[in-house]
């Protein structure tokens, strides 16, 4: 199966409501394998419903966190519009394996 396949399935597993919440968290989970955009704009739309299921949203913050730091960046726009647990993730993952990408407020 291409890659391609593979995240538009986790995407489409992530973002069905209806989907078992254990199946949405563990393609949150897999996203962060890849480096998509669309994997990534997908992990976003969950993680700033404010009315997310807090796990959902903790396991997509990790994801984001994993993609971030294999691009070397940190968005804190993006951040700061997140829901509390997928932030409070990705600050812990970044702070942990490179504190240089977060803001002096964010350390």
């Amino acid at each position: 199966m291409a890659q391609k396949d593979i995240v538009e399935g986790l995407v489409g597993v992530l973002l069905d409501s209806a989907a078992e919440l254990a199946e949405r968290d563990d393609a949150a989970m897999d996203l962060g394998e890849f480096d998509d955009a669309r994997a990534l704009n997908a992990l976003y739309q969950v993680a700033s419903n404010h009315a997310e299921d807090e796990t959902l949203a903790a396991s997509c913050g990790e994801s984001i966190a994993q993609i971030w730091l294999r691009r070397g960046v940190c968005d804190e726009q993006i951040l700061e519009a997140l829901h509390p647990s997928a932030r409070r993730e990705i600050l812990a993952l970044i702070s942990s394996k490179n504190r240089e990408l977060l803001s002096d407020s964010k350390r």
